[in-house]
């Protein structure tokens, strides 16, 4: 059946609104790809943060485990030294009970003897007297000499006990806080980041279908698209044989023939021209689709004239 020139534009409209969808579905396509694609980079980064952190949080656990043994080891010490300094001390404390027991002999001797001395004045001997005087006095050094004795041992009481003090004090706990308090913050950004990476799967599975979904689509469109754009060549194909036919369209001209479609209706056939179908010498006829008529023929290289009308 021959198409009118409105059936060929209506035709020609629809072909043209099925490939702007396809463009559309396709421009949709590309934009959810690129989400897509945006999505599994995003992922792929997370991933590489994630490696980092964990890495981060190896080495600052490490580093704190190594930091508690150290201070461990460091509280074992300090046993060691309040121990070694109590052992210390107990040693010396004999010493000091012994010096202490020979001074309050010493002070007896001495009191007794400056009793004697006091007697021996008052008897108006004084050779007795100055024996016993000169004994107070050596009994008085013997008794500065075992306080100065009980005087060094304290002191070195006290220097060791400054000594395991200090030692004690040089113990830092600080840096085992510190790096307990990066390992928590590396856990609390390795979750952050796991919380992200879950939403990006989520996301990325979302962005997936989306693509599959708008690919179906386009491919549907094309399909569409490529199925009507034939059917309206092979239509148009039947539609000019049928015409050459009816016009009697020589076989040889017909491949390169140039139908021009009126809208009136008529359809005007140039073929044979030199170099092109409405070149020198062509051939011109004119179909009326309304009516089915031949309204005008003139074969290639005839004269123009009245007589190419007598189709009417």
């Amino acid at each position: 059946m021959i198409m009118t020139y409105d059936e060929h534009l209506k035709a020609e409209k629809a072909i043209k609104n099925l490939y702007a969808e396809a463009e559309k579905a396709e421009q949709r396509y590309e934009a959810a790809l690129a989400g897509y694609q945006a999505i599994k980079d995003q992922i792929a980064a997370t991933k590489v943060t994630e490696k980092t952190i964990k890495h981060r949080a190896r080495a600052a656990a490490k580093g704190y485990l190594e930091e508690v043994s150290r201070i461990e080891a460091e509280r074992a010490n300090t046993v060691k030294l309040i121990a070694e300094y109590d052992a210390y001390k107990a040693k010396q404390q004999p010493a000091i009970d012994e010096l202490n027991l020979l001074i309050e002999d010493v002070v007896r001797n001495k009191e007794t003897h400056r009793a004697l001395e006091q007697q021996f004045r008052t008897q108006g001997d004084d050779d007795g007297a100055s024996r016993h005087a000169i004994r107070v006095n050596l009994l008085e050094g013997k008794e500065r000499w075992y306080r100065s004795k009980i005087k060094e041992i304290i002191e070195d009481i006290k220097e060791q006990k400054t000594c395991t003090y200090l030692r004690i004090k040089g113990i830092r706990y600080d840096t085992m806080h510190l790096l307990r308090a990066r390992y928590e913050a590396e856990i609390g950004q390795l979750v952050g980041v796991n919380y992200l990476q879950k939403a990006l799967i989520r996301s990325f599975s979302e962005a997936s279908a989306l693509c599959d979904k708008r690919y179906n689509a386009l491919r549907k469109a094309k399909a569409n698209y490529r199925e009507r754009s034939k059917d309206l060549r092979r239509r148009e194909q039947e539609t000019k044989k049928e015409i050459y036919d009816i016009l009697g369209i020589p076989e040889e001209y017909r491949e390169l023939a140039k139908p021009c479609y009126r809208k009136d209706g008529k359809v005007q056939v140039y073929f044979g021209g030199d170099y092109a179908p409405d070149g020198y010498k062509h051939g011109h006829a004119v179909y009326d689709i309304v009516t089915g008529k031949v309204r005008y023929y003139r074969g290639k290289g005839e004269e123009h004239g009245r007589h190419n009308f007598w189709y009417i």
